[in-house]
């Protein structure tokens, strides 16, 4: 008697096999788009930490930057600085994860440093006076503690001293954001006139 061949790939086992096959396609698929969104997101994070206004004073001596700082929270509030530079400063310290903490959701830790003044002649800046404040307690041991040892803590990228400037221009608002990579000014001054290139 003849042996029966086996029908391995029936029409059934054939159907299964491609719905296994369109499950792992979607799922991967689905993975790959939160990988994607979640990499954007890591790059493009941005928050807002303080918004600057430029300010004539009354006397015209010393502009003022008025500073709102970290808007729209609980720790909000807002300082006035006397200002005698071109332009101004804003300095802090940045922790950077590694990527995957990032892409994970970590974002960077901060800690804003100084407001100070600079001028655009090397001279000015070498013999001018320069007005420094100081907007973090100082002797503060987590920040020593990182430094320190960042190279053996776990996730740490790196972690550094960051600063941001623009020129003083009276009357002009500047919003000040930490992202991912440190610190960045921009300029949120409505237009005088609204043109075809202005997009808000």
């Amino acid at each position: 008697m003849k042996k029966k061949k086996s029908k391995v790939f029936t029409p059934r086992f054939v159907i299964r096999i491609l719905l296994v096959l369109l499950l792992l396609l979607i799922g991967s698929s689905f993975l790959i788009g939160r990988f994607y969104l979640s990499s954007y997101k890591f790059f493009s994070d941005r928050r807002l930490v303080a918004i600057v206004e430029c300010k004539p004073s009354e006397n015209l001596s010393n502009p003022v930057l008025d500073i709102e700082f970290f808007p729209g929270t609980e720790e909000a509030q807002v300082r006035k600085f006397l200002f005698n530079a071109d332009e101004w400063v804003i300095e802090s310290r940045i922790v950077q994860w590694k990527s995957i903490l990032g892409i994970a959701g970590a974002r960077s830790y901060f800690q804003l440093e100084r407001i100070s003044g600079r001028y655009l002649d090397i001279e000015k800046e070498k013999t001018m006076p320069r007005i420094v404040y100081g907007l973090a307690g100082s002797g503060d041991k987590i920040w020593e503690v990182i430094y320190k040892y960042q190279r053996i803590i776990p996730f740490i990228e790196a972690a550094y001293g960051n600063s941001a400037f623009v020129r003083y221009e009276a009357g002009k608002i500047f919003y000040v954001y930490v992202t991912n990579t440190g610190l960045m000014i921009k300029d949120m001054t409505q237009p005088k006139k609204r043109s075809f290139w202005f997009v808000g």
